[in-house]
């Protein structure tokens, strides 16, 4: 499995490339815009992704709202795993 936190300080790093003063309410508004882009994306379902020749478009958006979120977590110090894993069981215990 992918070291999440790692992906995050990863894409925070190349965040952090294209824009020097990227922070957290940056990393916030990048979620609702790729979500936003996700959501046209699944009304065009076979569309092929317009960067990414091996994506579908619905792939790569779904990709960059992820990663977005991972952005967000390294912004705000967030251990994303330990967080996922935890939410996780806990969803797993609802009825």
């Amino acid at each position: 499995m992918t070291d999440l936190n790692q992906l995050a300080e990863d894409s925070f790093e190349s965040a952090l490339r294209r824009n020097p003063k990227f922070n957290s309410d940056s990393a916030r508004l990048k979620i609702y815009e790729e979500v936003e882009e996700f959501e046209c994306a699944t009304f065009n379902k076979d569309a092929d992704s317009p960067h990414c020749p091996e994506l579908t478009a619905v792939e790569e958006e779904l990709a960059d709202v992820i990663l977005s979120c991972l952005v967000f977590s390294k912004c705000e110090n967030i251990d994303i795993e330990k967080a996922l894993r935890i939410k996780n069981e806990f969803n797993k215990k609802r009825s």
